[in-house]
């Protein structure tokens, strides 16, 4: 009760269930480490910040993790009550990634199958984050009691054997969904439709990417050859 109490002082929205999901969150941690320590590692970073030595190391991924478990679900009341909590812009704008992705990405893990496009949008939005979204699902997924948990318990195994494609993903810098190599530069496609500068340029850049993910554009020819289509069906409308 005392832990509650103290904690309802900073998180207003913290309850006796929020000490659950950090305890469960320490299990998955150590799941996560002994499934794929790459990924773990990368939790252990600090934020992109001005703070150095100790304070530095508190300022982690893991740390804003952490923080999801004691905010509201609503990304701009979770945001207030860091910015109450003289927490930095970058641990804010983290906090708010994870909390506005976390729907989907647990839509996401809940299907059978997902499109490139599905997975690309997601790695997109979640940037560094994604291997907080990884462990917070995993801790979401764990019973009341997780440290009763059995290694080979038929739930977690099948998470994990959800979660490991697109881990596989996010680990290899060559992955064409996670990574994609544009075919056109800003410039490129500038010169090419000669356009000036603009909001257009970032607009059909975005296609094109969609595009090359779904396999449907392969080569730089490919990429000229829709921007144009797409182009040309814009100009009707207006």
């Amino acid at each position: 009760m005392h832990q509650e109490g103290l904690l309802g002082s900073w998180f207003p929205d913290a309850t006796a269930a929020s000490l659950n999901l950090l305890r469960a969150l320490e299990v998955s941690m150590g799941i996560l480490t002994r499934q794929w320590p790459q990924l773990a590692k990368q939790l252990q970073h600090p934020l992109k910040d001005q703070a150095q030595g100790k304070e530095a190391r508190q300022r982690t991924l893991l740390a804003m993790t952490k923080l999801l478990g004691l905010l509201s679900q609503n990304p701009q009341n979770a945001e207030a009550t860091l910015k109450r909590l003289k927490y930095s812009r970058n641990e804010i704008q983290m906090v708010g990634i994870l909390l506005r992705n976390w729907p989907d990405w647990s839509g996401l893990l809940a299907r059978d199958f997902c499109t490139a496009s599905d997975r690309y949008l997601l790695f997109q939005r979640a940037g560094a984050g994604f291997p907080a979204l990884v462990l917070w699902a995993i801790t979401t997924h764990l019973p009341l009691h997780p440290e009763d948990l059995s290694p080979t318990d038929s739930i977690l195994q099948d998470l994990l054997g959800r979660l490991a494609p697109w881990v596989a993903e996010f680990l290899n810098p060559q992955s064409p969904i996670a990574y994609p190599q544009l075919l056109l530069s800003g410039r490129a496609l500038m010169r090419a439709l000669d356009l000036s500068p603009g909001p257009e340029i970032g607009q059909l850049l975005a296609q094109l990417t969609l595009a090359q993910v779904e396999g449907q554009i392969k080569t730089v020819a490919d990429a000229i050859a829709l921007a144009q289509l797409l182009r040309a069906q814009r100009l009707e409308l207006e």
